[in-house]
């Protein structure tokens, strides 16, 4: 089922939810609409003012792998396995591979799955393992160059918002908020080299 952007939130939850729809009415990141609060101008430089725990707070949580010392080409299909639970019956879990190079990420590939689509029978607070396959890439890794995998419960707009309840997405009226936990000592991403 495809849905037009313009209203998807009606057709979705039931109700207009203007603050989902009215980034996409502004394609143009030097618009005023991204100055003001709802634009996130609030957001500006808020990882170097801020005064709390930032992970705590941080739609997507970050995770690096060490950097590389030698020079390797990573070939084929990279695959992540993730610990999680969730205080809800369903919700969405979306990865993102980036390599790191300095200061600059850039995405190599990204991969989305929910708690029911891998767990059927998943019970709210349980801790399930979920699987990720990203597609083939051939890269070079060099030195000083590390991978960052990011894990977040959404990734809109590229994905429309899950409600976190159990039962088709496209039929709910109403969503709640997740609350989800990440078993990091666990979870990993696999990938394969050539030297």
């Amino acid at each position: 089922m495809t849905h037009p952007l313009k209203g998807i939130t009606k057709s979705i939850f039931g109700e207009y939810a203007e603050r989902l729809e009215e980034p996409l009415l502004h394609p143009n990141p030097n618009e005023d609409y991204w100055k003001t609060h709802d634009g996130g101008a609030d957001a500006i430089n808020a990882v170097v003012s801020t005064t709390i725990p930032i992970l705590l707070t941080t739609a997507f949580y970050d995770i690096y792998t060490e950097d590389v010392d030698v020079a390797r080409t990573v070939v084929g299909k990279m695959k992540a396995r993730i610990f999680v639970k969730s205080d809800c019956e369903d919700t969405a879990f979306y990865l993102r591979v980036s390599i790191v190079k300095g200061d600059v990420a850039y995405v190599l590939r990204d991969d989305i799955t929910s708690i029911l689509f891998q767990h059927e029978d998943y019970v709210s607070g349980q801790e399930i393992k979920l699987d990720f396959t990203f597609g083939d890439h051939a890269f070079l890794l060099e030195p000083g160059d590390k991978l960052r995998l990011d894990v977040s419960s959404a990734a809109f707009p590229l994905f429309l918002p899950q409600t976190n309840q159990k039962g088709k997405q496209a039929t709910q009226s109403v969503c709640k908020i997740a609350n989800n936990t990440l078993v990091t000592a666990k979870s990993y991403l696999e990938y394969f080299t050539m030297a």
